[in-house]
C-alpha cells in the first residue's frame, strides 16, 4: 500500500470510497486524498487489517469500522498490510518504468518491492532489456505472503537473467503472514535459495537497539548470530552504525565455526575438559 508522506498532517476525513460495494469506507488519519479509488474492491470485508507497527494489530468486523485496542497517531512512513487481501495490480508503475531510465546508468542493482507474481519479474526484465543493461542485478523483496507462496516460481524467473538476490524483508513479512510463522517462514526462503543458489539478504531490525542507542538487546544477538545463514546482512541506520558493523562482524566471526549456511558444523568444544 502506498505509504503517507513524512511529516504530513492533515484533518482526519472520512468518505465512501469508489468501487466498494456494500458500505465499506476507510477512515485514516491522512485522508483519502492519495486513495486510489480502483484499489478499494480489492479489500475484503471482515478481513485482518494491520498496521505497520507490531502492537498495533486491528481486526475488522466491519470495513468501515475498524477495531483496535487503544488510539495512536498515523504517522509518516507507516504502512497498512491487507493479508487476506489477494491484489492483481502490477507490480511497476508508469512512475517505476521512468527511474529505471535513471537507474540502469546510475546502478548495479535494483530492489524490486513489493513482488507478488512471476509477471512483476518479467516485466522488469524486459524493461530493462529494453534499456540495454540485461546485467542490471535485481533484488526480488519478500514482503508478502504471496511472493512467499511464489518464491520458486519467482526464483525460476528471475534466474533468466542474472545476477538476482533475494531480501527476506522481515518487516512487512510478519504482518502479512503472522508473527508466529516469521521464523518459519524466513527459515523455507532460506532453503530455496540455497537450492537455487541464490544470495539472501537478512533485513528488518538487526542489532536496531544497537545501532540506535549503543547497546544491543539480548534478542537481538542471537538474531544477528543467526544472520550468518544468509550471504548479506542489512543494519539499521543510526548514531551507532559504525559500532553496530564492528559488533555484528565479531559475532559472525565467531559463528564460523558453528555454523555454515543452514547446516550446524559440530566442532569441538572447549568449554570443558574431562581428564
Amino acid at each position: 500500500m502506498p505509504r503517507s508522506r513524512a511529516g504530513a498532517r492533515r484533518p482526519a476525513r472520512r468518505g465512501r470510497l469508489a468501487g466498494a460495494t456494500g458500505a465499506p469506507s476507510l477512515h485514516v488519519g491522512g485522508g483519502l486524498r492519495r486513495h486510489r479509488p480502483r484499489r478499494a474492491d480489492l479489500v475484503r470485508r471482515r478481513q485482518d487489517r494491520w498496521r505497520r507497527d507490531p502492537q498495533r494489530r486491528r481486526r475488522d468486523r466491519r470495513a468501515d469500522h475498524p477495531r483496535r485496542p487503544a488510539g495512536s497517531r498515523l504517522a509518516g512512513d507507516k504502512g497498512i498490510n491487507l493479508p487476506d487481501t489477494r491484489t492483481s495490480l502490477p507490480g511497476l508503475t508508469a512512475k517505476d518504468f521512468d527511474d529505471l531510465s535513471f537507474a540502469v546508468e546510475a546502478a548495479d542493482v535494483v530492489g524490486l518491492s513489493f513482488v507478488r507474481r512471476t509477471d512483476d519479474v518479467l516485466a522488469l526484465q524486459e524493461h530493462v532489456q529494453r534499456l540495454g543493461a540485461p546485467n542490471l542485478g535485481m533484488v526480488l523483496k519478500i514482503e508478502n505472503r504471496q511472493a512467499f507462496e511464489n518464491l520458486p516460481r519467482l526464483l525460476m524467473a528471475s534466474l533468466r537473467s542474472p545476477p538476482v538476490g533475494v531480501m527476506v524483508a522481515r518487516g512487512d513479512l510478519a504482518v502479512e503472514v503472522g508473527f508466529e510463522r516469521l521464523a518459519e517462514v524466513q527459515e523455507e526462503i532460506l532453503w530455496l535459495c540455497e537450492a537455487a543458489h541464490v544470495p539472501v539478504i537478512w533485513a528488518t531490525q538487526v542489532l536496531e537497539s544497537l545501532a540506535k542507542h549503543g547497546a544491543p538487546s539480548r534478542a537481538e544477538v542471537t538474531d544477528a548470530s543467526k544472520a550468518g545463514r544468509a550471504e548479506c546482512v542489512m543494519l539499521n541506520k543510526g548514531p551507532h552504525a559504525v559500532g553496530a558493523v564492528r559488533f555484528l562482524s565479531d559475532v559472525l566471526a565467531r559463528m564460523q565455526a558453528h555454523q555454515s549456511k543452514n547446516r550446524g558444523l559440530l566442532r569441538k568444544l572447549e568449554v570443558s575438559r574431562v581428564s
